[in-house]
């Protein structure tokens, strides 16, 4: 069985979203294989907030849903899929404006997981988005970007069985541009690999 991995490596702010200093970016998302048999293979993920300005890169850790504890390494999904399964993968960037709380992560992973699970069929950006703003909505975090897989590969969900062996890189770019109060630029390199 392949081994699906997707390592979310590094960001680039080239402006923050405050405008009094630096932004406390994490993300949040999920990857899902559907099996020939219906059955649902689902990781959800948080990122643990990095403390980012303006022209500076910021590494990403994840926090582990069961522990609290940080994961070093950016790998957000890994798991084993048998033949058959397509997969795909959803995620959120946000500025966490309020204090850090690292239960309410690991809950909003944990609720990721359940509700991709309930809604197949439901794209998983929009479910992350759903239950990010649920979470941290009256906390004051915002949401600087919202990316599905399909708007790296066209053909989203892939096919495990087409997907070549090894790394294919990606950058993402989310911005907010104008001559508004809040504005941001951020570049996230991450990659999909078949291992």
């Amino acid at each position: 069985m392949p081994r699906i991995s997707v390592v979310l490596d590094k960001a680039y702010c080239a402006d923050t979203e405050d405008v009094t200093g630096a932004d406390h970016l994490y993300f949040a998302g999920a990857g899902r294989a559907k099996t020939r048999d219906g059955k649902i293979i689902e990781e959800g993920f948080t990122t643990r907030p990095t403390r980012i300005n303006d022209g500076q890169y910021g590494s990403i850790v994840r926090i582990d849903k069961n522990t609290g504890n940080v994961i070093s390494g950016g790998t957000v999904f890994e798991q084993d899929l048998p033949s058959g399964c397509f997969f795909d993968f959803g995620m959120t960037a946000n500025d966490q404006d309020a204090s850090s709380d690292v239960g309410k992560l690991q809950a909003v992973t944990r609720t990721i997981e359940r509700d991709i699970a309930r809604y197949p069929y439901a794209p998983i950006a929009s479910v992350v988005f759903t239950v990010v703003n649920s979470f941290f909505a009256l906390d004051g975090d915002d949401t600087l970007g919202v990316a599905s897989l399909r708007d790296f590969e066209p053909t989203a969900p892939i096919s495990v069985d087409q997907m070549p062996y090894g790394w294919k890189h990606h950058v993402w770019d989310f911005k907010e541009g104008g001559i508004g109060w809040s504005t941001w630029s951020y570049r996230l390199y991450f990659r999909i690999g078949k291992l």
